[in-house]
């Protein structure tokens, strides 16, 4: 699983799998360090998870906010 934005990435190992005739992925992972993560989420612009060959955009709306308030309440890492 690749977090990516602004040329860093930051990967997390963990599984993936479809769900037969949806085609929802759901991806699971532990020992994640959060830091590399949250630094890829505070980089302006789009931010694209990929999941094996499957990739999604999050959205920027509101992207910032949410990651400086959980930064500055998060004490993991």
């Amino acid at each position: 699983i690749d977090f990516s934005a602004g040329g860093k990435t930051a990967a997390v190992a963990g599984e993936t799998a479809a769900e037969d005739g949806t085609g929802v992925i759901y991806g699971e992972a532990g020992d994640i360090a959060v830091t590399p993560i949250l630094n890829i989420l505070k980089e302006k612009g789009p931010v694209t998870i990929k999941v094996g060959a499957n990739a999604v955009e999050l959205s920027t709306q509101g992207r910032a906010e949410t990651v400086a308030e959980f930064s500055k309440d998060c004490s993991l890492d």
